[in-house]
C-alpha cells in the first residue's frame, strides 16, 4: 500500500489509503525526514508521494526547509 515502482505506480486510492494511515501516524515527520536524506524514489513516506516530496524539495531547495514547509501545513 506504501510503495509503488516505476512498472507498476500506486493507484489513486493506493495513496489515499496510505496517507489516512500516515495522518495519524506518530512518526510521520521522521519519516518524511528519512524520505528526503535517503532520497527514497518511491512510494508515500511522512504523507507525501513521490511528486509532492519533489515539489518541495524544487520550491524550498534544502531538506530542512522542506520538512518544515510540510509539517506546518499538519497531515495530508
Amino acid at each position: 500500500m506504501f510503495y509503488g515502482t516505476e512498472e507498476s505506480p500506486l493507484t489513486g486510492k493506493e495513496k489515499e489509503q496510505a496517507k489516512f494511515i500516515c495522518g495519524r501516524c506518530a512518526v510521520r515527520v521522521e519519516c518524511l525526514a528519512h524520505s528526503f536524506r535517503a532520497t527514497e524514489n518511491w512510494g508515500i513516506w511522512g504523507g507525501l508521494d513521490e511528486r509532492e516530496r519533489r515539489m518541495l524539495l524544487k520550491q524550498h531547495r534544502s531538506v530542512e526547509k522542506a520538512i518544515d514547509a510540510a509539517t506546518s501545513q499538519g497531515p495530508s
